[in-house]
This record gives C-alpha cells, sequence and structure tokens, in this order.
C-alpha cells in the first residue's frame, strides 16, 4: 500500500473526428489521453498513464457538439469504453468493472510508478575504481 498522497490531471492529445457522421459534424471517433499523478508533498515525484480509446458513436446517447465537449465528457467516455474493454478480456471473469473502479486502478498504478522512482528497489551503480 503506496503513502504516496498525489493531485491528478487529465489531460487530452489529439482528437480524432470524423467530419461528418449521421448527419453530424466533427463526431469524436478516438482520444488521445493521459492522465497524470503528482506526488503533493514532493512534487518533482510525477507520472503519467497514457492511452488511446476509440470512441463509438451512439445516437441514443445524445450527440454532444464538439465545440460543447468538456473535460468530463472525454473523461467517462474513455472511462466507459475502458470497462467495455477490460469486460470483453475478462469474459470469463466474475470481475465487474466499472468506471469507478478503472479509474482507481489507473491511480494505484500510477502511485506505485511514483513510489517505485521514489524508493527504487535496485539501483545502478558503475565500477568503484
Amino acid at each position: 500500500m503506496s503513502n504516496t498522497v498525489a493531485s491528478y490531471q487529465w489531460s487530452f492529445g489529439p482528437i480524432i473526428c470524423n467530419p461528418v457522421y449521421n448527419g453530424h459534424f466533427n463526431v469524436v471517433a478516438q482520444i488521445h489521453w493521459q492522465l497524470t499523478g503528482t506526488d503533493i508533498n514532493f512534487p518533482q515525484y510525477k507520472d503519467t498513464y497514457r492511452g488511446i480509446s476509440n470512441i463509438p458513436f451512439v445516437e441514443s446517447d445524445g450527440f454532444i457538439p464538439y465545440e460543447n465537449l468538456t473535460l468530463n465528457n472525454m473523461r467517462d467516455w474513455i472511462l466507459e469504453q475502458l470497462v467495455l474493454d477490460s469486460t470483453s478480456l475478462l469474459s470469463n471473469s466474475s470481475i465487474v468493472y466499472t468506471p469507478e473502479i478503472i479509474e482507481n486502478n489507473i491511480k494505484t498504478a500510477i502511485l506505485n510508478s511514483i513510489d517505485f522512482i521514489k524508493y527504487p528497489s535496485m539501483v545502478t551503480l558503475h565500477p568503484p575504481f
């Protein structure tokens, strides 16, 4: 269990869109994303988890025009897609994933990585001579 306390920041890189799809313009198809965690007590320690998520178009979800997208919209789409990806990968498992579980798992991975950076279990040294 990590003793590190981190703050987190979602950010998004290229957003790949279909110029026109089902009568809508600039329909999001893929999002490049990252979640960065920074140790709040030692901000020089940070790590980033990156991914690319394909976002399927679902008319029944209600279309959000590109210019009206928010960070929360994109984060929610990404987490929902990661739930679907996890469910299909673990189809024989009884584990039930939710967006909250996925996000917490990513944050735990970031915390573990920050701890490894702060307290490495191995170091590389040069010969003492």
